[in-house]
């Protein structure tokens, strides 16, 4: 039961780390060059990975947010790793639990010069594994997950469409935020409201 916790205290401690990022960042937004500190409307995360804020000034957030989002993205490759032992067949479950780890292993990659690929690959990679394990929740009892999957992919998507399409590009730091707290949501719920016995399958009389 201990290693239950284990994702809610990584969630937590990153989160914690994001955190004192945002608040040690020097200024300068995508509207803003020379604005001061960060704009949850405004800044995207990735800004705080910079070596160099938008404004020029040397990045003091960087390391925070570095050793957050490496916590963030470990956390949620636990999810993964943990959340496979539930489903059957096995076949499924390595899809899930590996698509989501290489998926997590690039989201971290976005703090490198690879950011434009590592976004790409993280789309790729986590997709295919939320898409798996939504299959699986369409096919339990578990309305209020199916609602929250439902709203995840969406807002991912909506995501992506405005990251490579550049259309209203504006609104793109509010979806990230969005995004990634739906999420949040989500595999916090998945990981302790559900069971091996949800994902079973039905027999048949």
């Amino acid at each position: 039961m201990r290693s239950k916790h284990l994702l809610p205290l990584g969630i937590a401690l990153s989160l914690a780390l994001l955190t004192v990022a945002v608040d040690t960042y020097p200024g300068g937004n995508q509207s803003s060059p020379i604005a001061i500190g960060f704009d949850w409307k405004q800044n995207y995360l990735c800004d705080l990975f910079a070596a160099t804020a938008v404004n020029g000034a040397p990045n003091s957030a960087r390391i925070w947010a570095i050793s957050g989002w490496f916590l963030f993205c470990a956390s949620f490759a636990f999810f993964f790793i943990r959340f496979s032992n539930n489903i059957d067949p096995k076949s499924a479950a390595r899809i899930i639990r590996y698509f989501g780890i290489l998926g997590m292993i690039a989201a971290f990659l976005v703090v490198t010069p690879l950011h434009n690929a590592a976004i790409t690959a993280t789309l790729v990679f986590t997709m295919i594994s939320v898409l798996y394990i939504t299959i699986f929740i369409f096919k339990s009892k578990m309305t209020s997950l199916k609602i929250i999957a439902v709203l995840s992919i969406l807002i991912g998507y909506a995501t992506a469409a405005v990251y490579y399409t550049r259309f209203h590009l504006e609104i793109l730091p509010i979806l990230q935020k969005a995004t990634l707290a739906v999420a949040l949501i989500w595999i916090l719920s998945l990981h302790y409201f559900t069971t091996r016995e949800d994902f079973a399958p039905r027999q048949t009389a």
